[in-house]
């Protein structure tokens, strides 16, 4: 009788969860990518090339140093895992090919272990390009929106914006009912082998300055808006 409770307990708690995500999602998601996405498109017709959108971002403004020596992609442990070594990438941004760049794996399969900035002769911050495509990408219409990593990545920070920590139930609940409800389906005796040994609580902790988190991330935010809207310096060769 105890396991049924458990188990009415907690497909209840995923339905919730799920509930409190798509009303989060169409509240404040989709509102705040859709702001980001015309900022963006707004950017990208200011700046007028791939080059340049990337050389916003820190770390971007060094791609045009890039000579091509494959260092990076020699160097890098997930070259294999990925559609475009980090040297075809910095190709492929000069060449100004967006789409094919922002719908590919490549800057997710990223680890950021930093070897290959750290073994770039031309000093190249080939993780710092990655992160700033990865920017790019999670404001993308691309193949990859609904991607396992950049659903993580969204579904990580709309934990914190909730309650200012990760929790297990809504990270992983959440990341599986985004990519596959029935996957988090079959995770159900799992969750109740760690609720029978209370490691898995059902109502995540908040932290106690949420009020001011939510201020810093508000701030940054507008920050942010108003980082896209000025213009920047078009990014030259160094070489």
């Amino acid at each position: 009788m105890e396991t049924i409770m458990l188990t009415i307990k907690f497909v209840m708690f995923l339905v919730a969860m799920f509930s409190v995500l798509v009303g989060v999602w169409i509240v404040v998601g989709r509102g705040l990518f859709d702001t980001m996405r015309w900022l963006l498109r707004r950017r990208a017709a200011t700046l007028g090339s791939f080059v340049d959108e990337v050389a916003a971002y820190p770390g971007g403004e060094t791609l045009c140093a890039c000579i091509q020596c494959g260092t990076c992609a020699g160097s890098c442990p997930a070259a294999n895992e990925m559609q475009f070594s980090p040297r075809t990438i910095n190709a492929m941004v000069k060449a100004g090919m967006r789409d094919e760049v922002l719908c590919s794996n490549s800057m997710w399969m990223c680890l950021s272990c930093y070897l290959c900035t750290e073994r770039c002769p031309r000093g190249v911050q080939v993780t710092d390009i990655m992160y700033a495509l990865k920017r790019l990408a999670i404001c993308h219409n691309g193949d990859n929106y609904w991607a396992p990593a950049p659903v993580m990545e969204r579904t990580f920070v709309d934990c914190v914006n909730l309650t200012g920590r990760l929790s297990e139930m809504g990270l992983t609940g959440g990341y599986y009912l985004r990519t596959n409800p029935v996957k988090a389906l079959k995770m159900i005796p799992l969750g109740l082998k760690l609720l029978s040994h209370h490691r898995l609580p059902l109502i995540p902790s908040r932290i106690k300055g949420m009020q001011e988190l939510r201020a810093m991330i508000r701030k940054v935010k507008t920050l942010e808006q108003e980082r896209f809207m000025e213009p920047v310096p078009v990014a030259t060769s160094t070489a």
